[in-house]
């Protein structure tokens, strides 16, 4: 599954979906974006904090 939010959501979702999933040490893994096409930066800049 690929999930997309904001930077500063990023550390909650991570956490949220850890509490969520069924088994106990899931692999979630999250990243900043720090290159993109532009309309890509653009959608990002847009998410809410």
């Amino acid at each position: 599954m690929l999930l997309k939010t904001s930077t500063c959501l990023l550390d909650r979702a991570i956490g949220r979906l850890a509490e969520l999933h069924p088994y106990e040490t899931p692999a979630i893994l999250g990243w900043r974006c720090d290159s993109a096409a532009p309309a890509t930066l653009s959608w990002l800049g847009t998410l809410p904090c």
